[in-house]
């Protein structure tokens, strides 16, 4: 099990824009952490999960690695990982892209609507039509209906303060 940490409060601003876009939450950051079935909240109890995966599985097969590393040296983060499962490193410089990252910066021009997409390209996905997904990518369907011109609005600082109280 490999498993990437990254700032707690980061990440949950980062999965809440996620849900956004996906029409998962039309509640505000905070309103939508401190709900009682909080998938935002849950996913960060790092130590929890941690325990539960070493416990279950063995610690000699769970790794531990920081977000922060791979943003500082992709290249070796991935050796890293390389070196846990005991495979040949990569050379990064050889892939064209490597980091891909799951970033959403820009607000949904409708949350409805970008919810709907996000249904709709499920189901085609279930249907195994990802030539029509990948064409509906080449196109900027998904970024028409998902994104529009407006960032998401950094984390207040008062808002950063109390998350990080939780």
């Amino acid at each position: 099990i490999i498993c990437t940490l990254r700032d707690p409060v980061e990440r949950a601003y980062s999965t809440y824009r996620v849900f956004i876009r996906e029409g998962e939450t039309r509640l505000g950051f905070e309103e939508e952490v401190m709900r009682p079935d909080s998938r935002i909240r849950e996913s960060n109890r790092y130590a929890f999960h941690l325990r539960g995966w070493r416990e279950t599985f063995g610690a000699a097969n769970v790794a531990t690695f920081f977000y922060d590393d791979l943003e500082a040296d992709e290249q070796a983060y991935v050796d890293s990982i390389c070196d846990f499962l005991a495979v040949p490193r990569l050379d990064l410089s050889e892939v064209r892209q490597f980091l891909v990252r799951n970033s959403v910066r820009r607000e949904p021009r409708s949350v409805r609507l970008a919810g709907w997409a996000h249904q709709f390209r499920v189901w085609l996905w279930s249907r195994r039509a990802d030539p029509v997904v990948r064409a509906f990518d080449r196109w900027g369907v998904w970024r028409l209906i998902q994104e529009s011109q407006k960032n998401f609005a950094p984390l207040k600082p008062e808002v950063e303060a109390r998350m990080r109280k939780l």
